[in-house]
């Protein structure tokens, strides 16, 4: 009942920030990680076979759909979110943000396909919007900067 009650707050006086399609519950309280198997064929094609962060071919070792916003910091299942790599640059990056180049990579590659993923994505079940995703990146990226120029002496 707390939730649902927090969750109609939040969405109120934030409607403009958050859009229609978000799942405010999902997004304030998370949700259970899914099997994402599904998900690899579609990025194997938009992104021609190759890792997101390293940009070499897949095929030499398994592929993995990581969350460019990691897992630890939104924990729902949003497609324009999902990304292949490698298994070592996935467990490279863990539960951190990429790097700023693999940010502007993420952008260019959600302004050149988001239209195209999202009918591939709803046309797989896989839930998606662009635009919440977008404000998701947003987000973290802002937090994290904020967060590291008011802890002086921060070592990351």
């Amino acid at each position: 009942m707390v939730r649902g009650a927090w969750s109609r707050y939040v969405r109120r006086f934030n409607a403009g920030a958050l859009g229609d399609r978000t799942d405010l519950n999902e997004f304030l309280f998370g949700s259970e990680r899914a099997n994402l198997a599904e998900v690899k064929p579609i990025l194997e094609d938009f992104q021609s076979g190759e890792c997101f962060y390293c940009h070499r071919a897949l095929k030499d070792e398994k592929a993995h759909v990581d969350h460019f916003i990691p897992w630890s910091r939104y924990p729902v299942d949003l497609g324009h979110n999902f990304v292949l790599a490698h298994a070592t640059c996935n467990g490279k990056k863990s539960d951190r943000l990429a790097s700023a180049e693999h940010l502007e990579a993420w952008v260019d590659y959600q302004n050149r396909n988001s239209k195209s993923l999202a009918t591939e994505f709803d046309r797989s079940g896989i839930l998606n919007d662009f635009t919440s995703s977008l404000r998701i990146v947003d987000w973290a990226y802002s937090w994290d900067c904020l967060i590291k120029h008011s802890i002086p002496n921060d070592p990351y």
